[in-house]
């Protein structure tokens, strides 16, 4: 059996890797299951078993809270309840797939007992996703990056590894009609804030036209740009099938970054990868996706930080250019044929049996 370990079982990027992978382990007939903290984003045939999560993102113990330092030191005690809980499950696993700090943490520990494999995948470049504070309680068996950038960003941590790009699995009939919106899809977070004002910001010169935002929208940074951009449609976070369905149908363009952006490409939607963090050359934002700059921008897992450009000051000036068809080398039917070659789950899937074998 193969165990994903997992922060929370919600709607982001991370999540859905690991939900595409365990529903391909299981129609290849292997048993799978998830591990987290909760959620309600996990597909209905994968069981979940939950634990209580720490959100860990720092390098350094010294930085925690309070609270959070007294959880991390008693770490032992925790694996202890979660092994006695979910006993008969952990002894079935053969190897463990892990993201995120804590996630990691408890599987590199549970490991020395019930001894199957780890490996864990790592999505960004930000210590929610890689911290050094895992290195306390060992080392996986192997590290997967899901990008060139992030497999760079481990080797300066002393860490080898293998670039396996996301898995994706459309199981979705691209909608022939022409589409109306522009969407963004994006959590609604005040860490994403640049990228969430300069689509809002955009929607103001462009009354005619009908902006919406998919994605987690329930903080107080979120409730506040409802209120201050009546006229964008903010949906909230919608399960994924739900959220492929609605962009197919509707998006005439699509504005976002990562797992969502390739999605809506391999759709055959013209793409705008607008992010919010800043890569080495002090950018995020790579523009439109399109045949001569699709290699450079999945270097960074098309999160625009291969850029020097910024979001905030970019994305308006590039939807101009985009709307008046002035973009060259957009050739929608080759790039979903490139993006599905390289994201296949299948392929993925097979090159993580390598591991599991």
């Amino acid at each position: 059996m193969v165990g994903f370990f997992i922060n929370y079982t919600r709607t982001g990027g991370a999540e859905q890797y690991f939900y595409a992978l365990a529903q391909s382990f299981k129609q290849k007939g292997i048993e799978a299951e998830l591990y987290s903290g909760g959620g309600q984003g996990s597909p209905e045939e994968v069981k979940v078993n939950k634990f209580n999560n720490m959100y860990l993102d720092t390098d350094r113990f010294s930085a925690l809270s309070l609270m959070k330092k007294v959880y991390f030191l008693c770490i032992p005690i925790v694996c202890l309840f979660v092994g006695l809980k979910y006993f008969n499950s952990l002894r079935k696993l053969r190897v463990v797939i892990c993201s995120h700090p804590f996630p990691t943490i408890l599987a590199l520990c549970l490991s020395k007992v019930f001894r199957f494999k780890v490996i864990k995948v790592v999505h960004h470049i930000l210590p929610n996703e890689y911290s050094c504070l895992e290195g306390h309680f060992g080392k996986a068996d192997h590290y997967i990056s899901v990008s060139n950038e992030v497999r760079d960003h481990l080797l300066n941590h002393n860490i080898r590894s293998e670039v396996i790009y996301n898995p994706i699995n459309l199981d979705i009939e691209i909608n022939s009609v022409e589409r109306s919106k522009i969407i963004m899809l994006s959590h609604v977070h005040k860490d994403k804030k640049e990228s969430i004002e300069a689509f809002c910001n955009l929607a103001s010169n462009y009354p005619n036209l009908l902006f919406e935002v998919i994605g987690e929208s329930t903080s107080e940074f979120a409730q506040d740009a409802i209120l201050s951009y009546p006229n964008i449609k903010f949906h909230g976070a919608m399960p994924r099938k739900h959220a492929l369905s609605y962009v197919n149908k509707n998006a005439k363009v699509f504005v976002g970054v990562g797992r969502s952006a390739v999605e809506a490409a391999m759709m055959q939607i013209p793409t705008i990868i607008a992010g919010h963090v800043k890569g080495k050359k002090g950018g995020n934002f790579s523009g439109v996706l399109t045949l001569s700059n699709i290699d450079a921008v999945s270097y960074n897992n098309y999160s625009g930080r291969n850029s020097s450009s910024h979001t905030s000051s970019e994305l308006e000036p590039c939807f101009n250019l985009l709307i008046s068809n002035q973009i060259n080398e957009l050739d929608l039917p080759r790039i979903c044929l490139q993006l599905i070659e390289k994201h296949d789950v299948n392929n993925i899937r097979k090159q993580f049996e390598r591991y599991v074998f």
